[in-house]
C-alpha cells in the first residue's frame, strides 16, 4: 500500500497521532516544570520535542495537501487564520484576565497598570510574542512563563506563509523543490549546530529550535509530494528503527 491510499482512508491514525504527540508533550512538560530534566533520547530530542516533530510533519504534510488541493491564496490563508486563532484569543484572554490578576504577587490595580500585562496581549497576533505576566509564577520550579507552549505557534504560522508563497511561485509542483529544500536545512542544522548559536533569539523564538522544526514540515511536504511513490514496508520500517537505535548518542542520530 501507498502513502496516499492510506492517508486518503479513514483509517489514516492522525488522529491517534495526535493524541500521543500531545501525550508526550504534556508528560515532558511536566518534568520541565517540576524543574526536572524530561525523559530524553541522547543526542536527538526530548519526549516533548518527539512530539513536537510529529506534530510538524503531520502539518507538512497536510498544509502543503491543503494548498494543492485548492490554490487559491485568499481561501488558503483564511484557513489558516481560522487553524490558530479561534482557539489562540482566548486562551490568551484567559490568561491575562484570569489567571494573571488571580495568581500575581501585584495587586489588580499594579497588575493592570503594568504595561508587561498589555504587552502580552500583542501575542495574539503571534508577532511579537511573549512568555511572561507581572508577578506569576515567579516562585515556580520553571519560573516566569505563563504558556511557554506557545512559542511553537509563531513558527507554525510562518511556514504555512512559506508554503503559500512557494504556491504561488509554482515550486510546490516541482516535486525537486522539496527534497532540495530538505538536504540545504539539513545541511543548515549541521551548520548552525554549535554553542554559539543555540541562543541566538528572534522576536522572542529559539532560531535553531525554530529552523529544526521546519525540517520536520518540510518533510512532511515531501511525504504529500511523493505520496505515490512512498510504500509502506515493514522491512524497512524495522531496518530504519534499528539503525535510529544503534545511532543514538552519535552525531548521526538526527539525521538517521
Amino acid at each position: 500500500m501507498r502513502l496516499f491510499e492510506k492517508a486518503n482512508s479513514k483509517e489514516n491514525n492522525f488522529t491517534l497521532l495526535r493524541f500521543m504527540a500531545a501525550f508526550a508533550v504534556i508528560i515532558s512538560h511536566n518534568f520541565a516544570l517540576w524543574g526536572a530534566t524530561e525523559p530524553n533520547i541522547r543526542g536527538f530530542s526530548s519526549l516533548g520535542g518527539i512530539g513536537l516533530y510529529t506534530f510538524f510533519i503531520m502539518s507538512g504534510y497536510l498544509i502543503t495537501k491543503s494548498y494543492i488541493n485548492n490554490p487559491r491564496i485568499i481561501y488558503f490563508f483564511w484557513n489558516r487564520i481560522l487553524r490558530i486563532f479561534p482557539a489562540l484569543i482566548p486562551v490568551f484572554l484567559f490568561s491575562v484576565f484570569i489567571i494573571g490578576p488571580n495568581v500575581s504577587t501585584l495587586s489588580f490595580e499594579e497588575y493592570f497598570h503594568n504595561p508587561v500585562t498589555w504587552e502580552y496581549l500583542k501575542g495574539i497576533f503571534l508577532f511579537p510574542i511573549g512568555f511572561s505576566l507581572p508577578g506569576v509564577f515567579l516562585d515556580n520550579p520553571y519560573p516566569v512563563s505563563v504558556n511557554g507552549s506557545i512559542w511553537t505557534l509563531p513558527v507554525e504560522f510562518f511556514l504555512y506563509i512559506c508554503i503559500g508563497i512557494i504556491g504561488i511561485a509554482g515550486l510546490l509542483y516541482k516535486k525537486s523543490f522539496a527534497p532540495l529544500t530538505l538536504f540545504i536545512m539539513i545541511f543548515s542544522d549541521f551548520f548552525f549546530n554549535k554553542p554559539e548559536y543555540q541562543g541566538v533569539i528572534f522576536s522572542s523564538i529559539p532560531v535553531y529550535q525554530g529552523l529544526k522544526l521546519s525540517i520536520y514540515f518540510l518533510i512532511g511536504s515531501f511525504f504529500y509530494l511523493y505520496r505515490e511513490k512512498i510504500y509502506f514496508n515493514s522491512k524497512l520500517a524495522i531496518i530504519a528503527i534499528v539503525l535510529f537505535i544503534l545511532s543514538i548518542g552519535t552525531p548521526y542520530v538526527f539525521i538517521l
